[in-house]
């Protein structure tokens, strides 16, 4: 279901001490994001935690092209959520590459945290095959 198209992103923190939400451009700070209209705010899937008792419908953010996003701008101009979008033409079918899905910030500090590992594995490993390689040297050249 698409509920907004927005341009940008108009990310929202909430100010604890003030009991104040906020507008960001600080997406690690930010709970939420603004509607286009500026009269929404929502939950955006992969951000802190939305304030206790907000009210906040959470939503997932995904990008798109400006096709799409102008087709989907039709398409919702009556102001109602749009269940199953239309797909828009593409202009030149067989130049268009397929896109990679974009990840939320946590699926990235996720993927960070594993391929970190990964990298210190992989250089225990090297460090363990140079000392063998070394090893191997003394004895063929000693």
């Amino acid at each position: 279901m698409v509920v907004d198209v927005i341009d940008g992103k108009n990310f929202v923190k909430y100010q604890n001490s003030n009991d104040m939400k906020l507008l960001t451009n600080n997406e690690d700070e930010a709970f939420g994001i603004l509607s286009s209209d500026m009269s929404t705010i929502w939950h955006l899937e992969g951000l802190l935690d939305p304030p206790e008792n907000g009210g906040f419908s959470t939503v997932a953010a995904v990008e798109i092209s400006e096709d799409e996003a102008k087709a989907l701008r039709e398409q919702l101009g009556d102001g109602e959520p749009v269940e199953n979008p239309e797909e828009p033409e593409p202009e030149d079918p067989g130049t268009e590459e397929p896109e990679e899905p974009v990840m939320t910030p946590t699926e990235m500090r996720q993927r960070i945290t594993e391929l970190t590992a990964t990298v210190e594995d992989l250089t225990q490993h090297n460090e363990m095959l140079e000392e063998c390689l070394l090893e191997l040297s003394e004895i063929v050249y000693a």
